[in-house]
């Protein structure tokens, strides 16, 4: 959770998690623990590649429209971007039900 949180910030400017080195009982929670966790979960499926989790994010619609709009930030609700980064799941689901076939 430290290293995607940390990935996310270099990515996105902020963390998930606003206290960046502090996820105890001191620290803020996450602004979104799922997507948190579901970051967490796909860092260890992806072999703990960092370059593999960022391409991941990368690839989502919504970093792709945050990158668009350099004078504006993402909205401020991030709801968007845990849906994008779970499109980018389903979308890899399907691709790789394509390659199968």
């Amino acid at each position: 959770r430290v290293a995607t949180n940390h990935l996310w910030s270099n990515l996105f400017g902020y963390g998930l998690v606003r206290t960046m080195n502090d996820f105890g009982v001191r620290g803020e929670p996450p602004i979104h623990p799922d997507l948190l966790d579901w970051l967490a979960v796909e860092y260890r499926h992806l072999g703990w590649s960092r370059k593999a989790l960022m391409k991941t994010i990368l690839m989502s619609s919504t970093y792709r429209q945050a990158s668009d709009r350099k004078s504006t930030r993402l909205n401020s609700s991030h709801t968007s971007i845990s849906y994008a980064v779970f499109c980018v799941k389903k979308k890899k689901k399907k691709q790789s039900q394509y390659n199968h076939h």
